[in-house]
Parts: structure tokens; C-alpha cells; sequence
């Protein structure tokens, strides 16, 4: 796994990444990389390819009791995240791209499920905990199990630095000495991407507000 900023200075080098009309910052071609990257998830997820490399934690996402929703059995407990989730990549066939939500310890995690299909899916015996995204929260439904105050996510993120600040790992202006979740074998792909859509990166970037030094 390469880091972000050895990915970055790879983008520097592939044709017409800088022209008298186009001239990127560092964080501006973070945003350029992480569209892609969101793109070549998806793309392989929906031809049921691997996303090994792609993926990142929560180790210790907390939860609390929410009335958000209501459930028919009293037993049921439904909790929300404390705070928004990072923005996930989605895919055609699987929506959101997760691996894992349950307990960290737990063999098998939470049963995917719907704000709309939630208490039609505890009707089955074998179902205690579920788990829905609404609204950029996580709900976590969960039916004889008692004291869950966090879980643990394993997902494919939109922006790999906002997991990381979201973890505590980074802050908004640290540098870009890395890890990035893209395996090294996908690298030359992703590049590929980004050169044939040249055309799109001037919709792609965001303006660079942030004064970190990053500008070149």
C-alpha cells in the first residue's frame, strides 16, 4: 500500500496534469484521486471483483438509544451512531460498500436491513441485531441483547482522510505521509482513469482553502 503522497506525486507526472489553465494543489488532486478511487471501487464491486486494500475501520463507533424510529416489538432497541459517518462509496448492486458492522469480536456481524424492512426482518427467529444508514447515521437495531454503547464498521470511504480524522488519526491539515487504501497493484488503473477523463477534472476539484503549504 502506497502513500497518499507518493500517489499524488505520481498524478504530477501523468500528461496534462498541469497546463497554463490547470494547475491543481496537492489537495486538489487528493479530490481528483478519491473520485477515481470511489469510481474503481464501485466498478469492481459490481463485477464482484476483490476490495481488499479498499477498505477501512471504525474500531470504536459509538452508539446511543435514539426514538428516530419506532419498532414494533417492545424488546427492541434501536441505537444511532453519536455522530455522521464518514461518506461511503456506493455501488449498483450492494449500495453502500460494507463489509463488516457488528462487535469486534463477533464472528458474524449485523444483518443488513432498511428503515422500512426492519421490523419485517425481526420476524425471523434467528434475527437479533440489524443494522440501516439513514440520514448519514448508522442505526443499529438490536432485539435481546442488551448494552451495546459502540460497534465496529468496516466499509469502502469516499474520503480517506476524513476516516482518518474522523478516527482521531489525522487533522484536517496534516500532510499526506500515509497509508491510502488502494492496493498497489491498482495503481496503474486508477491512473489510467484519471488520464482518460481528463476532461473532468476541473469539475472534479474543490477550491484549496486550507493554508498547509500544499499548494504546489
Amino acid at each position: 500500500m502506497s502513500t497518499l503522497s507518493k500517489i499524488v506525486y505520481n498524478f504530477k507526472n501523468l500528461p496534462g496534469s498541469h497546463s497554463d489553465d490547470f494547475s491543481p494543489s496537492d489537495r486538489q488532486i487528493e479530490f481528483i484521486v478519491n473520485h477515481f478511487r470511489s469510481e474503481l471501487a464501485s466498478q469492481r464491486v459490481n463485477t464482484k471483483k476483490s476490495t481488499d486494500g479498499f477498505y477501512q475501520e471504525i474500531i470504536n463507533l459509538k452508539v446511543e438509544k435514539t426514538k428516530d424510529f419506532r419498532p414494533f416489538k417492545d424488546n427492541v432497541e434501536i441505537l444511532r451512531s453519536k455522530s455522521k459517518l464518514p461518506s461511503m462509496v456506493t455501488s449498483h448492486n450492494r449500495g453502500e460498500v460494507i463489509d463488516f458492522i457488528g462487535m469486534r469480536d463477533d464472528f458474524l456481524g449485523f444483518q443488513k436491513t432498511t428503515v422500512h424492512t426492519f421490523n419485517i426482518d425481526l420476524e425471523n427467529p434467528m434475527v437479533t441485531e440489524l443494522y440501516f444508514t439513514s440520514g448519514d447515521y448508522l442505526y443499529i437495531v438490536s432485539q435481546g441483547r442488551s448494552l451495546i454503547r459502540e460497534v465496529y464498521m468496516k466499509a469502502v470511504f469516499s474520503d480517506p482522510r476524513e476516516v482518518k480524522i474522523f478516527n482521531g488519526e489525522l487533522t484536517l491539515i496534516n500532510g499526506m505521509d500515509w497509508d491510502y487504501p488502494l492496493p498497489d497493484n491498482l495503481i496503474g488503473q486508477l491512473n489510467n482513469m484519471i488520464i482518460n477523463n481528463e476532461f473532468r477534472w476541473g469539475q472534479i476539484v474543490q477550491p484549496d482553502l486550507i493554508n498547509d503549504g500544499k499548494d504546489a
